[in-house]
């Protein structure tokens, strides 16, 4: 058996469906300079999450929890409680 790939799963399987299936407390983290991952597709899973909410960094691009590690860990920390 071969073990699976988070990263082929993410480009092969459709999971839009399981959006709203999301019933715990979220956030989404997204940098404003981000190349991976279109602020599109951040807008259309924050409005299937029900509750959920985006916290935009306006000085990162994919790694903000090394661009911006201080802001990250804050709104982290505070997310959490």
């Amino acid at each position: 058996m071969r073990p699976i790939s988070v990263s082929k799963t993410l480009l092969d399987e459709d999971l839009h469906d399981r959006l709203p299936k999301i019933t715990i407390p979220s956030i989404i983290f997204h940098g404003r300079h981000e190349q991976v991952c279109h602020p599109g597709w951040v807008e259309y899973m924050a409005a299937r999450i029900a509750g959920s909410r985006i916290v935009w960094f306006e000085n990162s691009g994919h790694a903000l929890m090394v661009e911006e590690l201080e802001r990250f860990s804050a709104q982290l920390a505070a997310f959490v409680g």
